[in-house]
């Protein structure tokens, strides 16, 4: 009875082990394109966010606003007051990732004990701002949880996402922290983009001073079809 005991655990052991090896594990571009299949049900949506805002030398009140978004790319904002955010961390579509960079590699990581894929990604064109990321996907609902890059020499940006479930199906950013992080002394002028210019596209960093810019998300709209006219320009 001993000896079938042990043949029996011995053959399990060596099944599940087979097993183990036998699962092959994705491709860095499968893994992007799982994280673009994971927000293909996002079409529009409309959120409240709260900004707050700690930069060395700088003096920022919280602020909060009214964000559209509408694939691929389209973002409004309505504010009572200014609203300042740098170009990066607003939102991120996995599918903006995956048009402009190429995956070169990725390892395995975790972070929180969940499995992510940290991605090596880099950009296809030259003229795109941040030519190298660090991009970290869970492998749990394939959300962009982290991303690093290095802007400028001797300045990174480190970007973080915690999510809830929306609507019982859309895992949808709850806060997001953008962390600055610089060793070049400033040369002076603006970290921040004035979103009531919509200088979206066009915004640098060119001075960059270490701190953290945490935005909540509350309230989500998602899908309701936001009318193109929403994102143009009003003209003074």
């Amino acid at each position: 009875m001993i000896k079938k005991s042990i043949i029996f655990i011995l053959l399990y052991s060596t099944t599940f082990l087979f097993g183990q090896k036998s699962k092959q594990l994705p491709t860095a571009d499968e893994v992007l394109a799982n994280a673009v299949q994971a927000f293909n049900g996002v079409h529009d949506l409309i959120v409240n966010i709260d900004v707050e805002v700690q930069m060395e030398r700088m003096q920022i009140p919280n602020m909060n606003a009214i964000m559209y978004f509408k694939k691929p790319n389209k973002l409004h904002f309505v504010s009572q007051g200014f609203l300042f955010l740098p170009k990066e961390g607003i939102i991120w579509n996995p599918s903006i990732l995956q048009e402009r960079y190429t995956s070169a590699s990725f390892v395995i990581d975790t972070i929180d004990g969940i499995t992510h894929y940290k991605l090596l990604l880099v950009a296809k064109d030259e003229s795109i701002h941040l030519q190298r990321l660090s991009v970290w996907i869970s492998s749990n609902n394939w959300t962009v949880r982290k991303i690093e890059s290095s802007p400028y020499e001797g300045r990174t940006l480190t970007l973080e996402f915690f999510y809830l479930l929306v609507q019982n199906n859309f895992w949808l950013p709850e806060k997001s922290i953008a962390t600055f992080a610089s060793t070049v002394k400033s040369q002076g002028g603006s970290d921040f983009i004035d979103m009531k210019k919509q200088a979206l596209d066009n915004a640098q960093l060119p001075s960059m001073r270490s701190g953290t810019l945490t935005i909540i998300y509350s309230g989500y709209k998602v899908n309701t079809g936001i009318d193109d006219s929403v994102f143009e320009q009003k003209k003074k």
